[in-house]
């Protein structure tokens, strides 16, 4: 298929050079793919990558663009099915370190305030987030990989991996500056901690319809009135997990990713009599 490809003109550090456009992309229209290519479902064994499965599918090993382009998928190793090893090491450089659920200094509300992407956390002492917090070891700090504050979920990446587990009831503070560049100190209280892959990713009900994580479960879909605002931060499905361990409803980070993972498993092959069509409607358009 890439000698089909258009031709473009580089220059490099030998001088002009014709080579094979391989940043341009195609689509299928999807009545050829229905019309005229007879699609047939087909199944991604585990481990089987897409040349494998063009020679198990097709007898060549070249026809693996056929199943990339037909089922729209543009990244040749993430939009593809992973295998078990993969997809554990993809959770794992996904969702690194400790995943912190956070409330306010007293342990009561949600966190209020926010984080942003390699700002500095640290472990501090009970203190009022108006002055400078002290710094309890200056081992015991992370770096913010990512803040949710619908979760209120705080996931960190230890610069020092040995000196600081962070447990529930520990304290953490921060800043970050203001428009005008003051800084703004913040104190938060760990309510729950949990290696990242392992923390809740969201939460469903009894029809897998995601909640909302700041609403009580018994008002999903319901339209809401100020008498209905009345609920405490510990009657919302985050709350309940941090304060009570429930989990009734709740999808882990790996079990998210493992969900989707089998998503891909399922695909459009199309039938080998209508390979010929397919490569000829593709090669006009790359005209």
């Amino acid at each position: 298929m890439y000698d089909k490809f258009p031709r473009v003109t580089y220059i490099t550090p030998q001088g002009f050079k014709d080579m094979t456009d391989i940043i341009v992309r195609f689509d299928v229209d999807q009545y050829l793919i229905e019309e005229r290519s007879f699609p047939l479902n087909s199944t991604i064994r585990d481990g089987e990558r897409p040349e494998m499965f063009a020679h198990r599918t097709y007898g060549d090993v070249n026809l693996h663009w056929v199943s990339l382009t037909i089922n729209k998928l543009i990244n040749p190793y993430y939009d593809w099915m992973l295998s078990s090893q993969s997809l554990e090491n993809y959770i794992s450089e996904k969702y690194p370190g400790y995943t912190m659920f956070l409330t306010d200094i007293n342990g009561i509300d949600a966190f209020g305030g926010s984080f942003r992407i390699n700002d500095i956390v640290y472990a501090t002492g009970v203190t009022s987030a108006s002055l400078q917090p002290a710094i309890q070891d200056s081992l015991k700090n992370g770096r913010v990989a990512s803040y949710d504050p619908a979760y209120c979920k705080l996931v960190v990446e230890f610069t020092q991996k040995t000196a600081w587990v962070p447990q529930e009831g520990d304290y953490i503070a921060g800043a970050s500056k203001n428009r005008l560049g003051v800084p703004v100190y913040y104190v938060a209280k760990i309510g729950k901690v949990i290696e990242s892959p392992y923390a809740a990713h969201h939460f469903e009900n009894s029809d897998g319809e995601e909640l909302n994580p700041r609403i009580p479960s018994s008002l999903h879909n319901e339209y809401l009135t100020s008498t209905d605002m009345g609920f405490t931060f510990g009657a919302t499905p985050i709350g309940r997990y941090i304060f009570e361990d429930y989990t009734v409803g709740m999808v882990t980070n790996r079990e998210y990713e493992i969900e989707k993972n089998d998503e891909k498993r399922n695909i459009l092959i199309v039938n080998k009599s209508s390979l010929g069509n397919l490569e000829k409607d593709i090669e006009n358009k790359l005209r």
